[in-house]
């Protein structure tokens, strides 16, 4: 027997003398009862809270995975899911579910916004190029188009189109001047 047990039971013995001797027999009853089945209780390893709601909480990513199995026509289950792997630095899978997205659907001026920011992010500048202008073409008032547009044409050292670019964002935000 280790010490805890045998301090355990001689602090048990003496509490149980105390109330007997006080009278109070059944208290003492009902007090180690209780005292034992918490005792038990707290020795009882309990399970791993971490495993069982793990199975119960899905990552955005498996989430998304199993609407897209569910319905895999939907391109903005795939832009969705491309938005939380850009945002979790999984570029390669965040281009291919945006490229899945505009092949079923290549009216959605956001989903060239999103290639864009991928394909600039991986220094493919050419290609970025490219996939803000379609934005921009495709939704004419999308501010955040022309202003990465006039980001990426000011790190190409074209700083005419980038003040143009922004010039366009600003005349479509009426609330500012011209630069």
């Amino acid at each position: 027997m280790n010490d805890l047990s045998i301090l355990n039971r001689n602090i048990l013995s003496h509490i149980r003398r105390y109330l007997h001797a006080t009278g109070r027999l059944l208290f003492c009853k009902m007090f180690f009862s209780l005292a034992v089945i918490l005792f038990f209780f707290s020795c009882n390893p309990q399970p791993d809270k971490k495993n069982t709601t793990a199975e119960k909480t899905a990552s955005p990513a498996d989430v998304l995975t199993e609407k897209i199995k569910n319905d895999p026509g939907n391109p903005d289950l795939y832009f969705e899911r491309s938005r939380w792997s850009l945002s979790m630095k999984k570029t390669a899978a965040a281009e291919s579910d945006i490229r899945k997205a505009l092949s079923l659907d290549s009216t959605k001026s956001d989903y060239y916004l999103l290639l864009a920011d991928i394909c600039f992010a991986g220094f493919r500048i050419p290609e970025a190029e490219l996939a803000f202008k379609k934005s921009a073409s495709l939704n004419p008032s999308n501010i955040e188009a022309f202003l990465k547009l006039a980001e990426l044409n000011l790190y190409m050292k074209k700083y005419e189109e980038s003040v143009a670019n922004a010039n366009e964002a600003l005349r479509i935000d009426k609330h500012r001047g011209k630069i």
